[in-house]
């Protein structure tokens, strides 16, 4: 039950952007930019609140003895580092084939690599702290 709102969550903010976008190609009105960079934030937490709740549901349950307090954040980190990398590489396929050269400059890529970078850093920092404490209780 649960899984099927976490879809229609997400689906709904897939389906409000992509309409907003569309009309914003057709009409070029800067007014819908606005709206939908207010929507953005409340959209963001709310994906990482219902992602979070679906790693607990989907992944976790496989093994029902283990629990961590932090694995939400440790999933939604893997997928927004999982979504970055793969808009860098189409980004910069899209340049290398002569698409995006005007819309897309080159100072953009160095913020989105250092975007990547620290959530990379936060599964980095998870991983070391994760391996001390099972070094920890395997020794203890």
């Amino acid at each position: 039950m649960r899984a099927a709102a976490f879809f229609g969550i997400w689906g709904a903010l897939v389906w409000y952007f992509w309409r907003r976008s569309l009309q914003q190609d057709q009409s070029g009105d800067a007014d819908l930019t606005l709206r939908m960079e207010r929507v953005s934030y409340p959209a963001l937490l709310l994906f990482a609140v219902t992602i979070t709740f679906a790693a607990f549901d989907w992944i976790m349950s496989l093994t029902p003895h283990w629990f961590s307090t932090i694995f939400g954040v440790y999933y939604f980190a893997g997928a927004v580092v999982g979504f970055l990398s793969a808009v860098i590489l189409a980004l910069i396929t899209l340049q290398k084939m002569g698409y995006l050269t005007a819309t897309v400059t080159f100072g953009a890529l160095p913020r989105t690599w250092q975007l990547l970078f620290a959530f990379y850093s936060i599964l980095g920092i998870h991983c070391l702290f994760a391996v001390h404490a099972d070094l920890v209780r395997q020794h203890s």
